[in-house]
């Protein structure tokens, strides 16, 4: 086996907590009322974060909006459950190259897992964001 085939079960952490994740939740009860595709995506997302970047659930769960936070999981989930969908659907393709895939998908989850981190830095407020705004018009407005 080449180098490049032998890296990629030890370099593909977030893929595998990825899948894991949507793994675990793909079977769960049909008959739960509560078992709707947001909670779905949400309970992947916790699961993926639990595993990669614990300090945003920590920001999520002591953020005063939590209507928010759960908006932000959702999104999340469905994240990671379009990259996992989307790798399994290209894995057949002929002439599709696995340890390209490979490397685009957790190259993917990587980013997610960097933007997790910052959301998180921002949330906890050990980092500031700022807007940079432009003169618009005739009264020279302030504008994002």
């Amino acid at each position: 086996m080449n180098r490049a085939k032998s890296l990629i079960f030890s370099e593909r952490a977030f893929y595998n907590a990825a899948a894991d994740s949507v793994s675990d939740h793909a079977h769960d009860d049909d008959d739960d009322v509560h078992n709707d595709a947001d909670v779905l995506s949400a309970r992947v997302a916790r699961d993926f974060l639990t595993k990669t970047c614990p300090e945003l659930i920590e920001a999520l769960d002591q953020h005063a909006d939590q209507k928010s936070s759960s908006d932000r999981y959702v999104k999340i989930g469905r994240n990671i459950t379009a990259t996992i969908a989307y790798a399994d659907a290209i894995a057949d393709r002929e002439g599709e190259d696995p340890v390209t895939r490979n490397a685009k998908t957790d190259a993917s989850f990587s980013r997610l897992v960097d933007e997790c981190k910052t959301l998180a830095a921002v949330l906890s407020g050990t980092e500031a964001r700022r807007v940079p705004t432009v003169r618009f018009g005739k009264t020279e407005l302030m504008m994002p």
